[in-house]
């Protein structure tokens, strides 16, 4: 007797041509793909975009994925890395740079998961240094406390890429 998941997308994200949800639901809501859908909500974190989409019951972890491999594919790994990191900031650290005793817990974890998710899309091998060296220049910044990037438009993030992920 072998065991299966229900067939049941609105409880499993995973079930059934999630993609092809996605597609369908942005379609009809007027964005022509995702990257549109992505930049009618900056600096909007991955979780709260897959509850805004609700019945199309997607996982977070889908949007970033498609988000990346999509910039990928078209050579924009960087830009979309910034905007990637904005989202995850505002993800993890909902109560500001600095703010809070949470604070290096969630910054690590926002780092965590950005670094993660950028390198699972990348054959670069030199990858995951450059993204932690984005990081560290990020923390050397004089940010004041309780600041969250509104997109990767924000000086912050642009020094920080600019210092450790430089243009060639």
């Amino acid at each position: 007797m072998t065991m299966s998941q229900p067939d049941d997308t609105s409880t499993n994200p995973w079930h059934g041509d999630w993609k092809e949800r996605l597609t369908s639901y942005l379609d009809s809501q007027g964005f022509g793909d995702l990257e549109s859908f992505l930049n009618a909500n900056p600096g909007v974190g991955y979780v709260k975009l897959a509850k805004q989409l609700g019945d199309v019951n997607v996982a977070a972890m889908q949007l970033y994925g498609e988000h990346i491999r999509f910039a990928n594919a078209k050579g924009r790994l960087r830009s979309v890395a910034m905007d990637c990191l904005v989202r995850f900031i505002n993800e993890y650290v909902r109560r500001g740079w600095g703010a809070g005793r949470h604070f290096a817990h969630r910054s690590a974890s926002a780092f965590a998961t950005w670094a993660t998710a950028i390198t699972a899309h990348c054959q670069d091998s030199s990858m995951k240094d450059r993204l932690k060296q984005v990081y560290d220049e990020l923390e050397r910044l004089p940010i004041p406390l309780g600041w969250l990037p509104s997109s990767a438009n924000d000086p912050f993030i642009i020094s920080a890429f600019e210092r450790g992920w430089p243009l060639r």
